[in-house]
């Protein structure tokens, strides 16, 4: 998994089980595809924000959708998925379940 070996390049592979460092990995590569899309040499803060908010997925290591202001509550929340994994040692995951949503006419209690 590229991942891993990122991991391993930078002598971090003891964090590779660590479900903080993934999603920070993730980030960075839709950052870096954003920045991509736009143009390196062309990224200014606005051209950056249009384009972050258009994305709609899938993201790197994370949901196959986005939908930021789904519920109206929770304004910031784009994503509504997730799947389920057991860890299983030595940095070995086994995914348990596939994409997961919660049930038809759900909404967040604030």
């Amino acid at each position: 998994m590229p991942f891993n070996r990122g991991l391993a390049l930078l002598g971090q592979s003891k964090l590779a089980s660590d479900a903080w460092v993934i999603v920070a990995w993730g980030q960075v590569l839709t950052t870096a595809k954003m920045i991509n899309q736009v143009g390196a040499a062309k990224v200014t803060p606005a051209r950056f924000t249009k384009a972050i908010r258009a994305f709609k997925g899938p993201q790197a290591l994370g949901a196959p959708s986005l939908q930021c202001g789904k519920y109206p509550t929770e304004p910031a929340a784009c994503n509504d998925q997730t799947q389920f994994f057991q860890y299983e040692g030595k940095g070995v995951f086994k995914r348990l379940t596939g994409w997961l949503r919660p049930p038809a006419g759900f909404t967040p209690s604030g």
